[in-house]
């Protein structure tokens, strides 16, 4: 089929490489630049000599890609609305992260974690005005691991999402399915993550604080602000031996950092300080003179 790709992620990118394979890219659409960086979509176009283009609003350029004339228009992680001029003239269809109605919004993957799901999946549905509302024409179920975190989802996610893709796009040869109407006393929302999404806090469970930094990983983190200094956390788990003392307490020995919360102990595992490299908790440990034994944070 000849389509035109709306992308700009990783996320977006392995879903293009898989249609690449399969499929006539009649040009790929992405967001502009963010300063010097260059979207993975971006150096796939420019790698592959397809034709790009980078609107601040796809209503700039949306006569030009109907011109082109697709089978059909395909997005992932694109990050824009779609104007109803390119909906109205051929079938358009999102690759979303999540088992819609559930998790509508920009960050499905984030909320999937946070909200320490055991599954989610990929939803493959038209586009319409309203965000992510349109019928459902096809779904994957993928399972949530215990140590799966916001990168590795997201990769799963992605490869799942492209394979179901190539499912269905043969469905649009000769037709366009009806697909499924969402149930509207089902749906979610999982809104841009924030800044303040990225913090966690001592009176949080030790659940929620380790889905927090599963949400956040590899990349930015989980800040947690103390009194001693602010780190961030990348990678912990539960505690089950350690038994918790006061809010804050840290445990340390030659290899363990553990911090008790309100309900129990984490052990932090990947750790990152204020002018120091992410590190494994052991490297840390060798010859850090920020915490000590018995120490108790108090979050600022």
């Amino acid at each position: 089929m000849k389509l035109i790709f709306f992308g700009t992620p990783e996320f977006s990118l392995i879903v293009l490489q898989s249609l690449y394979a399969h499929h006539d890219i009649l040009a790929i659409v992405t967001q502009p630049d963010e300063s010097k960086r260059m979207s993975p979509v971006k150096k796939f176009a420019l790698d592959q000599d397809i034709t790009l283009f980078q609107p601040k609003k796809v209503i700039e350029i949306s006569e030009q890609l109907i011109k082109l004339n697709p089978d059909i228009y395909v997005t992932a992680a694109f990050g824009q609305f779609i104007p109803s001029v390119i909906l109205n003239h051929k079938p358009s269809i999102n690759v979303h992260a999540s088992l819609l109605p559930a998790y509508r919004g920009a960050a499905p993957i984030q909320y999937a974690l946070k909200d320490g799901l055991k599954e989610t999946g990929i939803s493959i549905m038209y586009m319409v005005k309203e965000m992510d509302a349109g019928n459902i024409i096809s779904k994957k179920v993928v399972p949530i691991h215990h140590d799966d975190h916001a990168t590795s989802l997201t990769l799963k996610l992605a490869k799942a999402g492209a394979a179901l893709l190539l499912e269905t796009l043969p469905m649009f040869i000769g037709g366009r399915p009806l697909g499924d109407i969402q149930n509207p006393l089902e749906v979610t929302f999982a809104p841009k993550w924030q800044p303040k999404d990225e913090y966690v806090h001592l009176h949080m469970n030790c659940e929620t604080f380790i889905n927090y930094i599963r949400a956040n990983a590899m990349s930015p983190g989980a800040t947690l602000n103390t009194d001693v200094c602010t780190f961030k956390i990348y990678e912990a788990v539960k505690n089950d031996i350690i038994q918790p003392s006061s809010i804050g307490y840290l445990h340390i020995s030659k290899s363990t950092l553990s911090l008790s919360l309100i309900d129990g102990v984490i052990d932090i595992k990947q750790i990152q300080i204020p002018g120091k490299r992410k590190m494994p908790i052991k490297d840390f440990l060798n010859g850090q003179k920020v915490f000590v034994d018995g120490m108790i944070l108090k979050e600022i």
